[in-house]
């Protein structure tokens, strides 16, 4: 038999039961190529690193393009996506890798921390040096070669994007901001590193969930200081981030669902959170800032904060509404902030919640007096709500073009914007506000009535200040569309100061059906000086209205401090009108109680001018009520002189014949006596009483006097 010779190589599929197989254990040949590829890249390895150490020692900072020919360099070109040379910025990636707190940005680039190792596991060398950055003017960086399909995690990086020759990125040599823009548009997600970026125009592109980082304040970008650096236009989930623009900002207002964090605008931290649909997202219920929706100014008087930051944020609220939080610092816009205007507005009940305003400024308006010296939430732009909202401890004014044409705040009653004829039933609150030089501090109207109710109740005011305002408190029926049925207003009013509110009552309330409650009140300086009165009350006042602990301080600028009436009756008390310096009336009508009175030394009257069931005046203890004039049957006024004092002798009255019936109409309680004459008989309601000399009566009652001789009557209070 002939054999023929042949080589056997055995492999480890073979057989184990063949009797010519090897001792060898299974996997030793794999084991062996495995060796000899790993020593062959601990050998390219340590090339590498010798030719890097060799590198170091010039002062070139850029490790040249591998060699290679023309097309393998345009082959690796187009396997990357782009047209021309490309550099792979080793320190910036080391910077990026290095960045603590910012999953979010990497997550979102799909980049995780074993991503960016630059180890050999990405093809780097441990040997290969990071150059000391933009500080020492170097950074090691490699040709498109060596970048082959490693774009790490997708995250583009600015300074690979910069042409020969690469500037300092200094204030003198800046580098070219159009490099930011071609890493954009070549992947989503951009790293910035430190240094002076130069724009020639905004960065932008359409493309949704674009990512922008830098380096912290010591990544500059400039432009002109009007346009903005960086604009998401209308995209979404936009994210931009840790870096220092000029005064133009960056640009997130119209993009769904994004946001700018730890942004230096001129110099200004600032910084927000989502915006437009769906931005406030569950976190509404607990509140939106709208600091961060700032894009401009430091809150000062001189550089105040956007105003359109607050309409930001309401609208970033979820559709049932929410908190919005109003830092410390002046507001300022020409454009009103709304509520349920239009869109997504329609159903937000929203709490306006401010830093607060100290007391003294609350209640004071000459000490502080300008904006700079004040502290504090100020809003100055105007509020319209076409819903129910609750305001908290902040100032609230016009923008300073618009003191006294605007008022402050403008509730406005409209059926076309509600969902329902009681959406104003539901209450709101007004607690610790300053209102400064509106209109009006405070305006009720509505609008589009048609058949629809005009009915506000559950409204609460305190501690609030109305300054330097044409009027401050304004609810008044001609300011509601007469097509309205009806028009209640159910509200409590305590604790307010107004100061200095010129062009009409500082308080007027003139509305048919109310149930209201004003008290400790300080009004000074107030109302129209040509006509008017200071405080101004008019209501039929269904369900009861009380008024009390109302002074003047120093006096009114109106001809009369007030005027009150109350159709169903009202309850007046501790009222003091007028001043030791002045002589100011009071006139007051309807029924009720009225407890009030003023300063002894001057003359001024509480008039009754209109009379529609019993009215009681009783001057307050210490002070007096004299009484002017009186319109109407005064039969159904008591006036009660107060502790201590006594009208004394009222007059005398000479009946005519015989018999002859007096009625009180002196108004005050009296004792009446008989004086002389023959007096046969006196009878009262129907019964004979004898020919008594002595009678005490209350206003309206009567007496019948018959007589042969005629006596004299002589009152006494």
């Amino acid at each position: 038999m002939t054999m023929s010779t042949r080589e056997d190589y055995e492999t480890e599929a073979e057989d184990s039961r063949d009797s010519k197989r090897s001792t060898r254990k299974v996997g030793f040949f794999a084991r062996r190529r495995e060796q000899k590829e790993s020593e062959h890249r601990a050998k390219e390895h340590e090339e590498r690193r010798k030719k890097l150490r060799g590198e170091r020692k010039g002062t070139r900072p850029v490790i040249e393009r591998r060699s290679g020919t023309a097309g393998a360099n345009k082959k690796e070109s187009s396997a990357l996506g782009i047209s021309g040379p490309r550099r792979v910025d080793l320190e910036a990636r080391k910077e990026l890798e290095a960045i603590q707190g910012r999953r979010d940005f990497l997550r979102r680039s799909a980049v995780g921390a074993g991503i960016l190792a630059l180890g050999a596991g990405l093809g780097y060398g441990s040997g290969y040096a990071h150059a000391t950055g933009l500080s020492g003017g170097t950074r090691s960086v490699i040709g498109t070669d060596e970048i082959a399909a490693r774009v790490i995690g997708g995250v583009r990086i600015a300074t690979e994007f910069i042409p020969d020759p690469v500037p300092a990125g200094t204030d003198a040599d800046p580098f070219p901001g159009s490099a930011i823009q071609a890493a954009l548009n070549d992947g989503p997600h951009v790293y910035i590193p430190a240094g002076t970026w130069k724009l020639n125009a905004t960065i932008s592109r359409l493309v949704d969930g674009a990512t922008i980082m830098g380096a912290g304040k010591s990544t500059k970008l400039v432009f002109d200081g009007v346009s903005p650096c960086i604009s998401a236009g209308s995209q979404s989930g936009w994210l931009i981030a840790n870096l220092a623009v000029d005064a133009g900002g960056v640009s997130v207002s119209s993009a769904p669902e994004s946001r700018f964090s730890e942004i230096w605008v001129n110099g200004i931290l600032t910084d927000n959170r989502p915006v437009a649909t769906g931005g406030g997202g569950s976190g509404g219920y607990y509140g939106v800032r709208a600091e961060d929706f700032i894009t401009q100014g430091d809150g000062s008087a001189a550089n105040p904060y956007n105003a359109s930051a607050i309409q930001s944020a309401i609208n970033a609220l979820p559709a049932r509404g929410g908190i919005v939080f109003i830092k410390s610092g002046v507001w300022r816009g020409t454009s009103r902030i709304t509520v349920n205007a239009t869109g997504a507005e329609r159903t937000k009940k929203v709490i306006f919640q401010g830093e607060g305003a100290m007391h003294r400024q609350i209640y004071f308006h000459d000490a502080p007096s300008s904006d700079s010296a004040r502290v504090g939430t100020h809003v100055q732009a105007g509020f319209d709500i076409y819903l129910p909202c609750d305001f908290y401890d902040m100032e609230i004014s016009p923008h300073p073009n618009n003191y006294g044409s605007q008022p402050c705040i403008d509730w406005i009653v409209d059926p076309t914007k509600g969902n329902s004829n009681y959406e104003w039933t539901v209450g709101h609150t007004v607690k610790r506000v300053r209102f400064f030089r509106g209109s009006h501090g405070v305006r009720y109207r509505g609008v589009n009535m048609g058949s629809v109710f005009f009915q506000v109740w559950g409204v609460e005011y305190n501690q609030c200040g109305f300054s330097m305002c044409g009027r401050g408190f304004r609810m008044s029926v001609s300011d509601i569309d007469s097509t309205a049925p009806s028009q209640n207003f159910y509200g409590k009013l305590t604790n307010l100061e107004f100061r200095s509110c010129n062009s009409g009552p500082a308080f007027e309330f003139d509305i048919s059906t109310s149930q209201l409650e004003v008290g400790n009140v300080l009004c000074e300086g107030c109302g129209d000086p040509t006509t008017g009165y200071a405080f101004r009350v008019s209501t039929y006042g269904a369900g009861g209205v009380w008024i009390h602990n109302i002074e003047f301080g120093d006096g009114s600028q109106s001809p009369k401090d007030a005027y009150i009436f109350t159709g169903v009756g009202g309850h007046i008390e501790d009222f003091e009108y007028g001043h030791v310096s002045q002589s100011r009336d009071v006139d007051v009508g309807g029924r009720g109680y009225f407890g009030i009175g003023r300063q002894g030394g001057k003359s001024g009257n509480v008039n009754i001018v209109s009379i529609l069931g019993p009215i009681t005046v009783e001057a307050m203890h210490g002070l007096v009520a004299p009484i002017g004039t009186v319109s109407g049957n005064k039969s159904n006024v008591r006036i009660l002189p107060g502790p201590n004092l006594s009208p004394g002798f009222l007059g005398s009255t000479t009946p005519s014949a015989s018999p002859f019936t007096y009625t009180n109409q002196d108004m005050y309680d009296e004792v009446v006596y008989i004086v002389g004459g023959s007096i046969t008989d006196v009878t009262r309601n129907g019964q004979s009483i004898g020919p008594s000399r002595e009678h005490r009566l209350s206003p309206g009652d009567s007496i019948v006097i018959s007589y042969s001789s005629a006596p004299t009557i002589k009152r006494f209070g």
